[in-house]
């Protein structure tokens, strides 16, 4: 297999669960890294979940960030299949930034 790492996405996460990251058609993905980070001055609760194509979305995690307080998700690598996709929800939207990195197939 021959992978190319690179930023696969980056942004804010929102108040409500929605994709962050959606693997394209035809695609595999291997995400390294899924950081979040509270930009806020308060404390944000950040769930992260993993939505299999077709499937029902399972959380993977859960974080209380404080104030520029950062949480990797992803320990060592998950792998995702075409149209997979990473879901995030936070308590108040514009607050937490998340940045993905990985590879594509």
């Amino acid at each position: 297999m021959s992978y190319i790492g690179k930023s696969l996405a980056d942004g804010q996460v929102a108040s409500s669960a929605g994709s962050v990251y959606s693997v394209p058609s035809g695609k595999t993905a291997v995400i390294k890294t899924f950081t979040v980070y509270n930009t806020g001055s308060t404390s944000e609760t950040v769930k992260a979940y993993v939505l299999r194509y077709g499937s029902t979305a399972r959380q993977i995690g859960i974080a209380v960030l404080a104030q520029d307080e950062s949480k990797q998700f992803v320990g060592s690598t998950i792998t995702l299949s075409s149209e997979d996709s990473l879901r995030a929800e936070t308590t108040n939207a514009s607050t937490v930034d998340y940045s993905i990195t990985g590879a594509l197939e």
